[in-house]
């Protein structure tokens, strides 16, 4: 109720927010994660943070993940507690630019980050689009992407983005790598 309210209330693109939040979703049910009750848990966080991540649109267009940060860390938001919204403002926070403003942040989850960021780089189009299967899975403290490599010759500035993601995620010492599959 709290979620949808704010939804309404800053005018968020609910069909491309269920578009990330639903491709976020399937890059986390490809992890491990070995508590059925923390999977079920960050599969709800995943998909607040997709309806929420643009909610600072409605105040600027520039920085408006800090925006979208501020106000679910900082509104009344019935049903969550103050540590649920310094999650869910981190994950916020995080989902787009430079991953150094949050390296040093102790309560990030760095799973559900990269599965927000991915879905969302992927969905930037903001409309319906055929993606390929993609696999992703933990490798080495961090987090490995498997595309197709003829879909990814399609999309030279998907690829752009992904190799311009994977090159912030090593600038916080956190391994990732886009690996490029046969079809």
């Amino acid at each position: 109720m709290t979620v949808e309210g704010f939804k309404r209330r800053y005018g968020v693109d609910t069909a491309q927010a269920d578009r990330i939040g639903e491709l976020a979703i399937s890059f986390y049910d490809q992890l491990d994660e070995p508590e059925e009750d923390r999977r079920e848990e960050n599969r709800m966080f995943l998909a607040w943070a997709a309806s929420l991540h643009e909610i600072g649109l409605s105040i600027a267009h520039s920085a408006y993940h800090k925006h979208s940060s501020y106000i679910t860390s900082n509104a009344d938001m019935p049903g969550f507690s103050r540590t649920d919204q310094a999650r869910l403002a981190a994950l916020v926070l995080g989902h787009a630019g430079k991953l150094g403003k949050i390296a040093q942040a102790r309560d990030i989850d760095w799973t559900l980050l990269f599965c927000l960021r991915l879905a969302s780089l992927l969905q930037r189009r903001r409309v319906d689009v055929a993606l390929p299967g993609i696999e992703v899975r933990s490798a080495a403290g961090g987090f490995e992407v498997r595309l197709p490599n003829n879909w990814v010759a399609s999309n030279p500035l998907t690829d752009y983005s992904l190799v311009q993601e994977a090159m912030e995620w090593e600038r916080i010492g956190r391994p990732y790598r886009v690996v490029y599959t046969e079809d």
